[in-house]
C-alpha cells in the first residue's frame, strides 16, 4: 500500500501562538486571604499580538486575564502600568501582577508573554496515524494538528466521518480506503491531510468445533484444517502450536493470526463424560504401616485394578496397600461407566521402605544362667538397636523373669519397628548349703543336686547331703525339668577333727620362713597334699624324704593333709 499526504493552503498565513504558559499561575500569601490566578482567555493568533515593537490596535489585541480565587481585591497594579483584571501585553517579556485588600494584605505572581513558536506555511507537524485496520476491530486513529485552537473534521471513504481528534471507525468490508483530516482555526489555517488506508480481512476461523466430549482418551484439536500459510497459532492454555491435546474439561480458545496482524478466535467447550477418579500423588510409607486404602468412589460402576502392571482379582471399589513387602508399587485403576461405555484412570506410585522387624519371640524362658535374645538374627546390615534395658547391641542377655521391649531402626529409610518379649525365669530356686554334722553338708533341695569343690564339678555327687573329706569351697546347683538354677553361695569348709597326735606328725618349723620337715615314726610318708583355707590347693616341692619347699606360697595360713592307715591327717602350717 502507497501512503501520500496532499497539503492544501488556501491561504498563506503567518500564524504566531502566544504562550500557554500563563495557565496555573496562582498567588498566595501565607497569612493572607487572597488567592489569585492568571489565565490566558485563548491562544493569540499572529495578528492578534503585535510585534515587539507594538504595532497592534488595541481592538485586536492578545490579553491575559486575571482571576480572584479568594477575597475582597480593592487595589490591582500590572508592572506595565495596567490595572485592573486584564492585562494587555504591548511587548514579549515577564509581567507581574499585585493584588491588594482594604487590610492591606497583598499578594504577587507573574507571567512569561512568549511566541510559542515561529509561523511556518509547510505545517510539516500535522498529519494521520492509524492502527487496528483489520477487518471487523474499530480502526483508531490520531490526528496531529498544528495548533491547540485546530479543528478537525475527518473522513473516512466509507461515508462516515467524525470531529473528533482521535476516532474510530468501523468499516464494514475489507479495500483501500482514502481517509482524510481537515485542520482549520480562527487564525485562518485550512489545511488537508490523505492517508490510503488498507482494511484487511481477517484469517479464517479456527476450526474448533463448538463442544467436544472426553469419554476415553484425550482429544486433539486443531486450529487450522486448512493449513493456511504463514498462520501463527495462540491457544488459551499458551501453546502456540497448530494442535494440542486437551484431558479435561474446560473453554479453549484458539486465536489465529496472519502476516497483516489480523486475527479470528474460536472456543469450544470440552465435556467430560468420564468418571472423576484420582488415587492422589506418589507416596513413601514405611513397611508394616497401616495405610488408608484406595477409594474410587463412582459408584455403580465397574472397576479394574492392576498392580505393577499386574490384573489384581479385585473388583470393587476399595483396593488395599500391601505393606508386608518393601519395594516399588504401582496401583492403576481403570473405572467404566456401565451406560456410556466411558472410562476413566488414576494411578499412583508407592514406595514401601524396608522397616527391620525385630526378630525376638512373644515370650523366653530362663532355663540356665540366661537367655539371650537377638534383635536381627538375619544380620541385615545398617540396624540401630534400642533396648528398654538401656542397651544398644543387637543381642543381649537377660537373667531374670522381665518384659523386655527392643526397637530396630533403618539408617537409610529412616523406618523403625519395635516388639516385645516376655522373659519368664524357669530356673529352680537358688539353693542354700548348709553344715549338719562334722563332716556332712546339705543341700536346700531334696532333689536335682549336683554339688561342686573350687567351682569343679564333683563327679557322681548328686545326692541332697556330700560327705566332706577335703577341706575347700562348696556349692551346689539344683536341677529341675532341665532347667538349672543359680548356684548356691560357697560353703567354706575346713577339716580339724582327725588331727592324730598319737602318730606323732609334727611339721616343724611352725610357724615357717619357707620350709617344713616331717617327722613320722614308723610310717612311710604319704601323699601330700597342701591347700589354703578356702580349699585352692598350694603349689609345693618335696626337696627330700620329710622336707617340703613352700617358698613360692604367699604368707598365710594352711591346711596340710595326707592319709596315713585309712585316716586323714591334718596339720595347719603358717607361713611367714
Amino acid at each position: 500500500m502507497q501512503n501520500f499526504k496532499i497539503m492544501v493552503r488556501q491561504n498563506l498565513f503567518f500564524v504566531a501562538l502566544a504562550s500557554l504558559l500563563c495557565l496555573g499561575y496562582e498567588g498566595l500569601s501565607q497569612n493572607c486571604p487572597l488567592s489569585i490566578r492568571l489565565v490566558s482567555d485563548t491562544v493569540a493568533c499572529h495578528s492578534e499580538f503585535p510585534p515587539p515593537r507594538g504595532l497592534a490596535t488595541a481592538s485586536n489585541q492578545f490579553r491575559v486575564k486575571l482571576i480572584i480565587l479568594s477575597g475582597n481585591p480593592t487595589i490591582i497594579n500590572w508592572s506595565n502600568g495596567d490595572v485592573g483584571t486584564t492585562l494587555t501585553p504591548d511587548s514579549l517579556g515577564i509581567y507581574e501582577v499585585m493584588v491588594t485588600d482594604v487590610t492591606g494584605c497583598s499578594v504577587t505572581t507573574k507571567v512569561n508573554v512568549s511566541e510559542f513558536g515561529i509561523p511556518n506555511p509547510i505545517y510539516s507537524n500535522a498529519g494521520i496515524s492509524f492502527i487496528k485496520t483489520c477487518l471487523g476491530d474499530s480502526a483508531e486513529f490520531k490526528g496531529v494538528s498544528t495548533s491547540t485552537i485546530d479543528n478537525y473534521l475527518w473522513s473516512f471513504g466509507d461515508g462516515s466521518s467524525s470531529t473528533d481528534p482521535n476516532p474510530k471507525n468501523y468499516f464494514a468490508s475489507s479495500g483501500s480506503y482514502l481517509v482524510s483530516l481537515r485542520l482549520t482555526n480562527r487564525c485562518g489555517l485550512d489545511t488537508a491531510i490523505i492517508e490510503q488506508v488498507a482494511i484487511t480481512a481477517p484469517p479464517p476461523k479456527p476450526s474448533l468445533p463448538a463442544t467436544v466430549t472426553l469419554c476415553t482418551d484425550p482429544v486433539i484439536l486443531d486450529a487450522d484444517i486448512t493449513n493456511a500459510p504463514q498462520i501463527n497459532y495462540l491457544w488459551s492454555t499458551g501453546a502456540t502450536s497448530k494442535n494440542i491435546v486437551v484431558n479435561e474439561a474446560s473453554f479453549v480458545t484458539a486465536t489465529n493470526t496472519d502476516r497483516n496482524g489480523c486475527s479470528s478466535k474460536a472456543t469450544s467447550i470440552v465435556v467430560d463424560n468420564r468418571p472423576q477418579i484420582d488415587l492422589g500423588p506418589g507416596i513413601s510409607i514405611c513397611q508394616f504401616s497401616t495405610v488408608v486404602p484406595f477409594h474410587a468412589q463412582n459408584p455403580g460402576m465397574t472397576y479394574s485394578w492392576l498392580i505393577n502392571g499386574i490384573l489384581s482379582n479385585n473388583t470393587t471399589a476399595v483396593q488395599s496397600i500391601n505393606t508386608l513387602i518393601s519395594g516399588n508399587f504401582n496401583y492403576s485403576l481403570k473405572v467404566t461407566d456401565p451406560f456410556t461405555g466411558c472410562f476413566g484412570s488414576s494411578s499412583a506410585d508407592i514406595t514401601v521402605l524396608p522397616t527391620p522387624k525385630p526378630s525376638v519371640p512373644a515370650t523366653a524362658s530362663i532355663c540356665n544362667e540366661y537367655v539371650t535374645l537377638d534383635a536381627n538374627s538375619s544380620g541385615e546390615p545398617e540396624i540401630l538397636y534400642a533396648w528398654s534395658t538401656g542397651e544398644t547391641s543387637r543381642t543381649i542377655q537377660v537373667s531374670s523373669s522381665a518384659l523386655i521391649s527392643v526397637t530396630n531402626l533403618n539408617q537409610q529409610s529412616g523406618c523403625s519397628s519395635s516388639a516385645q518379649v516376655l522373659v519368664s525365669d524357669l530356673r529352680p530356686p537358688k539353693p542354700t548349703v548348709t553344715l549338719v554334722d562334722q563332716f556332712k553338708l546339705r543341700s536346700s533341695s531334696t532333689q536335682g543336686n549336683q554339688w561342686f569343690r573350687s567351682e569343679i564339678k564333683i563327679n557322681n555327687e548328686t545326692n541332697q547331703d556330700l560327705t566332706v573329706t577335703e577341706s575347700g569351697s562348696y556349692s551346689v546347683q539344683t536341677t529341675f525339668a532341665g532347667c538349672a538354677s543359680i548356684k548356691s553361695d560357697s560353703y567354706i569348709y575346713t577339716i580339724t577333727a582327725l588331727e592324730d597326735l598319737s602318730l606323732c606328725l609334727e611339721p616343724y618349723p611352725n610357724p615357717t620362713d619357707g620350709y617344713i620337715s616331717l617327722r613320722i615314726e614308723n610310717v612311710d610318708i604319704p601323699q601330700i597334699k597342701i591347700e589354703d583355707l578356702t580349699g585352692k590347693e598350694i603349689e609345693f616341692s618335696l626337696v627330700n624324704d620329710g622336707l617340703i619347699d613352700l617358698n613360692c606360697a604367699p604368707a598365710g595360713i594352711y591346711v596340710l593333709s595326707f592319709r596315713i592307715g585309712g585316716n586323714l591327717i591334718v596339720r595347719r602350717i603358717l607361713k611367714r
